[in-house]
C-alpha cells in the first residue's frame, strides 16, 4: 500500500499550531473512533485489553498491524519533540479483523516520562479520504 498522507503539525506549546492539533485530535475520536482496543503506559508487558473480544481478535489484530503499512500518519512536533505520533490503517486479512484502526503514541503521560501506546478501532463507515482530509 502507498501512505496518502503524511501530516505534521510543528508548534511550540500552547500556540496556534498546537490549539488546531488540538481540536483536530479531539475531533477525529468524537467523528471517527468507534472504541479502545488496547492500551499501555510505558511498554512494560502490561496491556490493557478491551474485554469485548477474544484472545483470537486481538493475536489477528497484532499480527496485522505488525505486517501492514500505514496509509496516514499523524505528527504532532512540540518544541522540537514528536508528542503525538498517528497511524492509520486498513486490515483486510482476515475477516474478523477487517477494518480500519489507528495507533496513537502519546509522550510523556500524564506528565511522567512515559509514553501511552493506544489502538483504536475506526467507525466501519469511515472512508479513506475522508479520515485523511480531515487534518488539512
Amino acid at each position: 500500500m502507498i501512505l496518502l498522507g503524511h501530516h505534521i503539525f510543528i508548534s511550540s506549546f500552547g500556540d496556534e499550531v498546537s490549539d488546531n492539533f488540538s481540536s483536530k485530535i479531539s475531533e477525529f475520536h468524537d467523528l471517527y473512533v468507534d472504541l479502545l482496543l488496547l492500551h499501555e503506559i510505558g511498554l512494560k508487558n502490561n496491556l490493557k485489553k478491551n474485554p469485548h473480544f477474544d484472545e483470537e481478535f486481538y493475536n489477528l489484530l497484532i499480527k496485522g498491524l505488525k505486517n501492514a503499512s500505514a496509509l496516514i500518519m499523524i505528527d504532532h512536533v512540540s518544541d522540537l519533540t514528536l508528542d503525538v505520533s498517528c497511524s492509520i490503517y486498513y486490515l483486510a486479512d482476515h475477516k474478523y479483523i477487517e477494518g480500519f484502526y489507528m495507533t496513537q503514541i502519546i509522550s510523556d503521560w500524564d506528565g511522567s516520562p512515559e509514553s501511552c501506546h493506544q489502538i483504536w478501532k475506526i467507525n466501519d463507515d469511515s472512508n479513506l479520504l475522508t479520515l485523511n482530509r480531515h487534518w488539512f
